[in-house]
């Protein structure tokens, strides 16, 4: 049996995030591969998990506050998504917190599977580096495949530098698609092969499975 990981937002309290990573990794499943995903986090998702934050700044101060005042309706919805993650997610059993480690792990998947969500947006919060591994530079070996990823609002921002190593990462994918035109528009003038626009991950599930999965079987 084949074996694939997937690289993506998993670990948030984020209803889209967590629906996308879930009906990706059994969509892949269903197609009889063994698929995984790879259970990488950075710090700054580890920080956006916590209820009460360190006050390390007025605006952590200020967050705190406004989660206290609603504070056992936040724990509810925090442990609604954890039994979520540990009932239908399939993780690595290593963790991986910086792109470093990441790095250093020796990895056998067949196939190395980027997306979706914002998957290729090296700006969109906290230290670009964290968002690097998405591009799977850590993958040795494997055929790396990008399924629906985005760059979000931000492809504006990238400076050439990002530019050029983002255009050697995905030098090396033997198939991109893309979650919408804009994107698709940016990769192929970086690399001069156009991304196919494919639908977000959870419509390739029908509304039935939903369904049973919600209790609404009606």
């Amino acid at each position: 049996m084949h074996t694939a990981g997937i690289m993506t937002f998993h670990r948030t309290n984020n209803y889209g995030a967590v629906l996308q990573a879930y009906a990706l990794e059994k969509t892949i499943c269903d197609l009889g591969v063994d698929c995984k995903i790879i259970d990488y986090y950075s710090s700054e998702s580890i920080k956006d998990l916590q209820l009460l934050r360190k006050p390390n700044s007025i605006r952590d101060v200020i967050e705190n506050i406004r989660v206290i005042k609603s504070y056992k309706k936040r724990k509810i919805r925090a442990e609604a998504f954890k039994n979520f993650m540990n009932k239908y997610y399939s993780l690595t059993e290593s963790t991986f917190h910086d792109s470093d480690k990441i790095k250093n792990n020796n990895f056998c998947f067949d196939y190395y599977i980027t997306g979706s969500d914002q998957t290729f947006n090296l700006n969109l919060k906290g230290n670009p580096k964290d968002r690097e591994p998405f591009f799977l530079p850590f993958a040795k070996n494997g055929i790396k495949i990008s399924y629906a990823s985005s760059m979000g609002e931000k492809i504006g921002t990238l400076t050439q530098e990002q530019q050029n190593w983002m255009k050697e990462c995905l030098f090396k994918y033997s198939n991109l698609s893309v979650r919408e035109h804009q994107t698709a528009d940016f990769i192929s003038n970086l690399i001069g092969k156009r991304p196919e626009v494919v639908l977000d991950p959870t419509f390739l599930i029908d509304a039935n499975e939903w369904s049973k999965m919600s209790g609404d079987t009606e």
